[in-house]
């Protein structure tokens, strides 16, 4: 029986470097009245474009200020 060798040999890959100077970008904190105050103003918008509809639980963190 013959049997098919397979792998990696032989290829290379090149490691994507970033131009940032190696700095993760940190997080900004919003208040809690900041966060309230963007929903609310989500929540506004997306009824006023859907026919009054309220937006689902798990889109209004998303859209607002980011993943959740």
């Amino acid at each position: 029986m013959y049997g098919i060798k397979g792998g990696w040999v032989g290829q290379t890959f090149a490691l994507a470097t970033c131009n940032d100077s190696g700095r993760k970008k940190s997080r900004i904190r919003r208040s809690k009245e900041e966060r309230k105050a963007m929903v609310e103003t989500f929540i506004k918008k997306y009824q006023s474009l859907n026919d009054g509809n309220f937006p689902s639980l798990n889109l209004t963190p998303q859209r607002s200020w980011g993943s959740f």
